[in-house]
This record gives structure tokens, C-alpha cells and sequence, in this order.
């Protein structure tokens, strides 16, 4: 009955279904007599069927009991159409807000890429303007005047050619890693800080040594293990102790340590006994390409950048803790390993 009434789009009426001859033994069991099956209908669709059925003998539907029959069915299909169309505007409207907010944070990442790429401009511009300019003066002072230099003002130009052929390198490769770090994935595992921290202060030796620095490291042989990516923690500890090596002033002594802390991560500190630094200054730091004094500090300025980036993607933080005479304490933080090496 309810597929006739599906196909013919029509009411389907038995005056007693128990003496139908199609009737189904499930269904006689529940003493139906009267039966009357209305379509739902939406346009051109069925939506299904609205059954009704009486359990009294000789009790049938009339004309106007069809009728009611009919229009509730109408309106089951208009309600169940308004339930469809409020799913799907509830739907589209969230399926909209996500795309509002995709957008939102698309825009404010296309505004921090395009902050990040006026900072490459502008670091490009100043930076490498010196190196290079350097170079090509005195590339033309060979070319020009070989002949009539001494050898000591020939050696003085090479030299002169090679260093600052180094540093226009070095703010290459530095902003090589800045991009690598925003774009590679890596797989963080225990590492063997105290090989990372030889390792630096090995790469660091000349400049040690030119300043006279004292590199103390408290009880390293107790400092918890970390999870992290070794080329880049150590790219962490260069850049740390590049920059206390720089503000540390002369002789400066430097101290290097590890704490476990509570919630799960280690951290790792680098203290000067610099100058120290003003809260103006400290909320500069890490700023892309920010340094504290142009005109004195050597480098590049791109070294505590790189550090607050490479920390973010390891899930740690990276910070600073100084006052005015009282040195300075950088810090960074890498979850704890749970397991030894």
C-alpha cells in the first residue's frame, strides 16, 4: 500500500486491511482494520508516507477523514522541508563562519608575510650594502692600481675582500635558515645537548678568545634530556652565545645552564654580565632583523629572530630576563624527553 502510494501519488484507502488478500502475517497480528496511506509529497518528490490504521471492526474513512488525511500529509512535507532547509542554511552558515575565519587568519598571515618580506628588503638594503660595497671598491682598486700597490696594501685589499665576503655569506645563509625553519617539518628527538653546546663553542673559538670571554657551564652532566632538532638547537646556542659575546662588553663571562621545570619542558639559559637591557629594548628583541645598536654591534641582526622561530616550531618558548647593571639571561624552553637516548 505504501509503494502504490508512492507511485501513484495518491491516497491509498482499505476499508479492512484483516480481510485484504495482500495483507502480511506480522501486521495481522495487530488487529488492523481501516487503513489509509497518504504521500508525502514535496514537488515532485515523495518524501514518504503518512500511515494511518484503525483496531475497530466496520470502522472506515470517509471522504473528509481522507481529506484531513491528505493535508496533514501536506503538511508533514512542509515541515520536513523546513527541517531540511534549516539544516542546510545551518550548514551553509557554518561552513561560512569557517570560512570567515579561514580568511581572517589567511589575511593576517599574508600581513605577517608581507611585514616579514619589508623586513628582508629592508635588512637586505642596509646589511648587505656594506659587504658588498666593500667588495666591489676594492675589486676595482686591484683592477685599477695592482700594479702600483705594495704587497702589504695587496694583502690588506684580499683580506679586506675575503671578510666581508664571509659576512654578505653568513646573512645569506642566516636568512636560508629563517625560510627553512618556516617551511620544513622535522621530527623532534632526545638530544645530546652537551655535543650541540661543544659543538658551538668550538665554531664560536676565534671570537672567544678575541674577547677574552670566560664560558662557565653548571653541572652539565645533570641537565635533563630534551626533545628537539639537533642542526637547529645548535643554530639556538650559536646565536645565544654570539650575542652574549657581542653585549657581554669585554672579558665578559658568560654562564650556561639547564633547569627541569613543572609543566613538562626544560629550560636552557645564557647569562651575560653585559650592560643589561631596558624593557624598551627587551621588547625589541626577537623582532625579525631588530638590533640594539646598529653603529656598534657587530652581525646581522637576524640571530634572536632565527631563535623565536626555531623555539615556536619545536613547541618551546624563547624569552629574556635583564636589568640595567645587572646583565642579561636568555632563555629557551624544549618539551622534556621521556625516554634516554
Amino acid at each position: 500500500m505504501s509503494w502504490q502510494a508512492v507511485h501513484t501519488r495518491q491516497p491509498v484507502v482499505l476499508d479492512d486491511y484483516a480481510t485484504w488478500q495482500y495483507r502480511r502475517a506480522p501486521y495481522a497480528r495487530n488487529d488492523i482494520h481501516a487503513v489509509a496511506d497518504f504521500p508525502i509529497l514535496s514537488g515532485s518528490h515523495c518524501l514518504g508516507v503518512l500511515a494511518v490504521s484503525r483496531d475497530v471492526v466496520g470502522y472506515a474513512f470517509d471522504d473528509e477523514q481522507i481529506q484531513t488525511g491528505s493535508l496533514l500529509a501536506q503538511l508533514s512535507a512542509l515541515a520536513l522541508e523546513n527541517a531540511r532547509l534549516y539544516a542546510a542554511a545551518q550548514t551553509e552558515l557554518t561552513e561560512r563562519k569557517q570560512a570567515e575565519a579561514w580568511l581572517r587568519e589567511s589575511n593576517t598571515a599574508l600581513s605577517e608575510r608581507n611585514e616579514e618580506l619589508d623586513a628582508y628588503a629592508h635588512m637586505v638594503a642596509h646589511d648587505l650594502k656594506n659587504p658588498i660595497g666593500l667588495i666591489i671598491g676594492f675589486s676595482e682598486l686591484l683592477l685599477e692600481s695592482y700594479s702600483s700597490l705594495s704587497s702589504a696594501e695587496i694583502h690588506h685589499a684580499l683580506q679586506t675582500l675575503a671578510n666581508n665576503g664571509r659576512k654578505a655569506n653568513n646573512i645569506i645563509e642566516s636568512l636560508l635558515l629563517l625560510a627553512s625553519v618556516r617551511q620544513q617539518d622535522v621530527v623532534a628527538e632526545p638530544l645530546a645537548m652537551s655535543n650541540l653546546v661543544h659543538e658551538t663553542l668550538y665554531r664560536l673559538t676565534d671570537v672567544i678568545a678575541a674577547k677574552g670571554a670566560r664560558i662557565k657551564i653548571e653541572d652539565m652532566d645533570g641537565w635533563p634530556l630534551a626533545l628537539g632538532y639537533a642542526p637547529w638547537v645548535e643554530e639556538i646556542w650559536v646565536n645565544y652565545l654570539s650575542n652574549a659575546l657581542k653585549y657581554g662588553g669585554q672579558s665578559p663571562t658568560i654562564i650556561l645552564s639547564a633547569t627541569r621545570q613543572t609543566e613538562g619542558f626544560v629550560r636552557f639559559e645564557v647569562r651575560d654580565n653585559g650592560p643589561g637591557l631596558t624593557a624598551v629594548q627587551q621588547a625589541r628583541l626577537f623582532t625579525p632583523f631588530e638590533r640594539l645598536d646598529r653603529q656598534n654591534a657587530a652581525g646581522h641582526g637576524l640571530g634572536l629572530s632565527i631563535v623565536h622561530r626555531i623555539v615556536e616550531k619545536l613547541g618551546g618558548q624563547a624569552g629574556v630576563e635583564s636589568e640595567l647593571g645587572q646583565g642579561s639571561l636568555f632563555y629557551f624552553t624544549l618539551p622534556e624527553s621521556k625516554t634516554e637516548m
